[in-house]
């Protein structure tokens, strides 16, 4: 594919991505609910979801992948990503699940995600994210530091989804038992198998945490990964592809690209779309 071909097709999908959460919009009776977290079912926020991240840190073709649960790896120091997502409310693939006559365009709930990882001394790599998971603006913060790794590709990871906790575990239906706080420790640890094209991360953690989780990928080719976790409520997974390097960001980092397409609790479409430098 020409850079001229990546560089249209990126510009399309990231038009079609923030578009999307100025129409949030959530109908998933069976992922909202008391202690449900229907803002962090699909596209988590945190790293390896949207992006998959190599043992180096670097972004991109060959790293881990998952969907909403953490891996345990950082991306490198003064590396930044950027991205949105949408999943389906319905059995249809946005933005092609809209009602009939003229009904919504994007019948799903869209996400935008900006990312940005630092060095902390000793103690490891520090990645923040800040999310915007709706179209009026609801936002939040995770932390995720990576500690220093136990060889090549062994790591360990501790993070914090939604530092404010004022998203809300239940969803908007739910209005009394969503003011309880959706704020969720983690532990994750992430290993590297299968010749260095897989990848299997399991955790642990609080709130939306607290029944554990596990997610497993492989590139199957260069530029095509196949990913699945279980998040603690449901079995997720999909498939990802590179949309591979070009051009220079910030820093003269080479910037990469990539979109993935899959299945939330075996029933929701969701797609993503990416740019890391």
């Amino acid at each position: 594919m020409s850079k001229g071909n990546i560089l249209g097709n990126m510009r399309w999908l990231a038009l079609v991505a923030f578009s999307s959460v100025s129409v949030f919009a959530f109908g998933q009776a069976d992922v909202s609910g008391p202690d449900q977290y229907p803002q962090f079912r699909g596209y988590g926020g945190l790293p390896g979801n949207g992006m998959p991240i190599l043992p180096s840190g670097l972004k991109g073709r060959g790293g881990a992948t998952s969907i909403s649960t953490p891996v345990g790896y950082s991306m490198q120091t003064w590396n930044f990503h950027i991205g949105g997502s949408v999943m389906s409310t319905n059995s249809g693939i946005p933005p092609f699940n809209g009602r009939s006559g003229g009904g919504e365009f994007f019948n799903g709930n869209g996400t935008i995600w900006m990312a940005g990882a630092l060095k902390c001394d000793w103690w490891g790599t520090f990645t923040v994210t800040n999310v915007i998971v709706s179209g009026s603006g609801d936002n939040t913060t995770n932390y995720h530091l990576q500690f220093p790794k136990e060889g090549d590709t062994l790591a360990f990871a501790a993070g914090l989804q939604d530092v404010t906790g004022e998203i809300g575990s239940a969803g908007d239906t739910f209005p009394v038992e969503d003011e309880r706080t959706s704020r969720s420790f983690y532990f994750v640890a992430t290993e590297q198998f299968w010749g260095g094209k897989g990848y299997v991360s399991a955790g642990w953690g609080t709130r939306r945490f607290q029944k554990g989780f596990v997610n497993a990928s492989y590139w199957v080719k260069d530029d095509v990964v196949v990913f699945a976790e279980h998040d603690g409520f449901n079995f997720n997974g999909g498939v990802g592809y590179s949309l591979g390097r070009f051009g220079r960001g910030i820093g003269n980092h080479d910037m990469v690209g990539h979109m993935s397409l899959g299945l939330i609790r075996g029933k929701y479409p969701f797609w993503t779309v990416g740019v890391g430098m």
